[in-house]
């Protein structure tokens, strides 16, 4: 079943894509989820490959009898930058995910577009659940559950970006240049 929403975020195309795709939003978003934790983080912004365990009372109703014990999700996202005269006007931030242990996949995308001092993103993506006459139950509600994580998520990121741009801005108390 196929998803589909809007956001923008909080800084510009740069920072977001630094925020994306960073070991600390995963985490954020992990716990945010109420997943037991991460697995595993490897990779870059450009290109990384996490993992967590979701337990089964984050699951729809339908779902919990067919995975008593949760679930670990994969997944692998690829960032592709889109520029011009070295200068970039959006991206996309694509995931393949799989879920080990049980007949389901997905995928999801963050398209961004570079709108100066916001970043506007279209997050689209896909749910498959393959069991005979339940599926598409389920499907649907997964998708009801990304749909309100996906609202919580830009808040979670916006956060996150007011954080890294902190961190980034120059020292107002200090004289020294790091180079």
């Amino acid at each position: 079943m196929k998803f589909e929403s809007e956001t923008s975020y909080a800084g510009p195309i740069d920072v977001v894509l630094k925020v994306l795709g960073s070991e600390e939003l995963l985490r954020k978003r992990v716990a945010a989820a109420g997943a037991e934790g991460m697995v595993q983080y490897s990779g870059t912004n450009e290109a990384h490959t996490f993992s967590a365990q979701v337990p089964s009372n984050q699951l729809p109703s339908a779902a919990r009898s067919f995975l008593p014990n949760g679930f670990t999700a994969v997944l692998a996202g690829k960032t592709k930058e889109l520029t011009e005269a070295g200068q970039v006007h959006g991206a996309t931030l694509a995931y393949d995910i799989t879920v080990e242990g049980a007949p389901a996949s997905g995928s999801l995308t963050f398209i961004l577009a570079d709108g100066g001092a916001t970043t506007p993103a279209k997050i689209v993506g896909e749910i498959n659940v393959n069991v005979p006459f339940v599926g598409g139950r389920i499907e649907k509600s997964a998708v009801d559950q990304v749909g309100r994580f996906l609202k919580a998520d830009t808040a979670i990121v916006n956060e996150e970006i007011v954080r890294v741009r902190a961190a980034e801005a120059p020292d107002s108390d200090s004289d020294s240049t790091e180079y």
